[in-house]
């Protein structure tokens, strides 16, 4: 089936519209001009929307949103991600803690070399999870803005990445979408285990 690209989709609580609405080709006749259209049941509609490299989302990984995990006060999420890449490298990895912006430390993050920490692609999720978690507890406004999202799917929309985003045919798996809904349900259940007593 071919994919067609018609319009935009109202993103929530992002409060902008996304060129995500799409529709399937089912069945073309005789005459090359003569199509069926039927729109693609999804959930994006409804879900939080947000780009990973938009500095001015409180959920984007290169926010100006210092945070302190293991010992060390990160700039960004981005920041700590990649530096974790390279755990075995405390040279090239404190480069990446001190790169002037998160940006730069995605690019110094994503070079063929050196190489990355053998174990890297079993552990992204919980090195990304860690970082935001930290980002989240440790930044008010970021914290009270994920609770305040209740049980709304969280979609990071980059149509170039399948793993952390949903990719231009949105069959990607979503990660940082999934870690953010993650981290949403472990804060809950910290601020019920403080509220019985338990914290």
């Amino acid at each position: 089936m071919e994919q067609v690209w018609t319009g935009a989709a109202y993103c929530g609580l992002c409060s902008s519209w996304c060129d995500l609405t799409p529709v399937l080709v089912l069945a073309r006749f005789s005459d090359p001009e003569s199509v069926m259209l039927f729109p693609v049941s999804n959930d994006l509609e409804e879900a939080l929307c947000f780009s990973r490299f938009d500095e001015g989302h409180l959920l984007s990984t290169v926010s100006d949103h210092r945070f302190v995990l293991d010992e060390t006060t990160w700039l960004s999420a981005e920041h700590c991600y990649q530096a974790q890449k390279f755990s075995h490298n405390p040279a090239y990895q404190a480069r990446i803690a001190q790169a002037s912006s998160a940006q730069e430390a995605y690019k110094l993050g994503n070079r063929w070399w050196p190489l990355k920490r053998g174990d890297f692609k079993q552990v992204r999720r919980v090195l990304m999870t860690r970082a935001l978690y930290c980002k989240a507890q440790q930044n008010p406004e970021v914290g009270e803005f994920l609770l305040a999202t209740g049980e709304q799917k969280i979609v990071e929309t980059s149509l170039y990445d399948h793993y952390w985003g949903i990719g231009r045919d949105l069959r990607g798996q979503n990660m940082l979408g999934q870690v953010w809904m993650d981290v949403r349900r472990r804060m809950r259940e910290r601020l019920q285990e403080i509220a019985n007593g338990q914290g």
